[in-house]
């Protein structure tokens, strides 16, 4: 438990007697002089709203291996000039971020928050010099750059592993998209425009950025994620989504963490790669990816004994094992059991997962409340 567990880096018990948004009023009141929506007893009337508040589950990706397993989104990314965005990882400051939330509002054509007294402008400039994301581009609002009838339902088909994978009427689903489809929308879902509803269901949104991505169609990414942002900040119920980014700006703005909670998001278990593919039931054979149920596992030898001398009580060899694996499997029936048995173990892992994510968030909440005491 304890390995998959993100590392507290540092805690500060012997914490000020202060609010947890934590400037000094000096400060606070020189930053937001002459707005009153900054003055000290709305933002801790506001911050006390986030209180108990879950940050979405941290993601991060390494495009440079995904590029060496010969995917085509890395180079499409890279176009978009997302890279940096969607490989950000490291320290995260809970406290800072709810605070961020809290203090986040629209005003005069600018998005503006509040943290630890500093008041700033989420403007292009921070977000290409933090993320990497540029502001030119469309907005996913304006269907002109797709085309002038987009049809979802057609390009949901053309996203799938299989025209049998479509049944009009039936909701979305991520696992009926191709392998190559499938990691692309997650990138996008869990970590570019992230989202508090079901992943399992693409939206038609995810649809056009996704068409917009690999059709090299450039997307005002900054304002699809501000968007998001302000409808979080004015929620009662949302999980904070980009937390990882957050914190980068923080430490871009140079506000001061010593005296916060630090937790580090580098491990396995927050990085979309091999282990979470596998979870996914998309597996290597050889140099190509692909869903264990779609691959052939058997090659059946339908000629008779009498006519093969030799072979009595031989099984049937795999055609390209998952990289690392035997080359022997079990009869026909046997491979199907195994098969289903192996998508079960993915979906109990994903759903012990999600378990643990709640577990840990409720406990990180705990210790906060805790240290936070004089």
């Amino acid at each position: 438990m304890e390995g998959g567990r993100p590392k507290r880096v540092k805690t500060t018990a012997n914490r000020q007697s202060r609010s947890e948004f934590g400037s000094s009023s000096a400060q606070a009141a020189r930053e937001g002089r002459g707005d009153p929506y900054y003055s000290l007893i709305l933002q801790e009337t506001r911050l006390a709203k986030f209180q108990g508040r879950k940050a979405t589950y941290v993601r991060y990706v390494d495009l440079t291996w995904m590029a060496e397993q010969h995917f085509e989104f890395p180079h499409q990314f890279e176009a978009q000039g997302a890279v940096q965005f969607l490989e950000l990882k490291g320290q995260v400051y809970p406290a800072l971020v709810r605070e961020f939330y809290a203090n986040f509002r629209y005003k005069d054509g600018s998005y503006w928050s509040m943290i630890s007294g500093k008041l700033f402008e989420l403007s292009e400039d921070l977000f290409m010099n933090v993320g990497g994301l540029s502001s030119n581009g469309y907005g996913v609002g304006d269907c002109g750059w797709v085309k002038e009838t987009f049809d979802a339902g057609e390009v949901y088909k053309s996203f799938l592993r299989g025209p049998h994978l479509y049944i009009q009427g039936e909701l979305t689903k991520a696992g009926s998209l191709s392998v190559e489809n499938r990691l692309l929308h997650y990138l996008i879902a869990y970590i570019l425009v992230q989202r508090n509803t079901n992943h399992a269901q693409p939206t038609v949104n995810d649809l056009r950025f996704m068409y917009a991505v690999k059709n090299n169609v450039m997307i005002n990414w900054p304002e699809e994620i501000l968007k998001f942002m302000y409808s979080v900040s004015t929620s009662q119920s949302k999980l904070l989504p980009y937390s990882i980014f957050i914190s980068r700006v923080v430490e871009y703005l140079h506000i001061d963490v010593s005296d916060t909670i630090i937790i580090e998001y580098t491990d396995k278990d927050h990085l979309v790669g091999e282990s979470l593919i596998h979870k996914m039931g998309i597996y290597k054979y050889g140099n190509t990816w692909k869903y264990q149920e779609d691959h052939t596992t058997v090659d059946i030898d339908l000629s008779s004994d009498e006519d093969q001398p030799g072979t009595e009580g031989q099984n049937a060899t795999a055609q390209g094992e998952p990289s690392g694996s035997a080359s022997q499997v079990p009869g026909f029936s046997l491979a199907h059991l195994d098969a289903m048995e192996q998508r079960l173990n993915n979906r109990m892992d994903l759903h012990f997962q999600e378990l643990k994510d709640s577990y840990h968030a409720d406990l990180e909440q705990c210790e906060e409340r805790f240290i936070c005491l004089p």
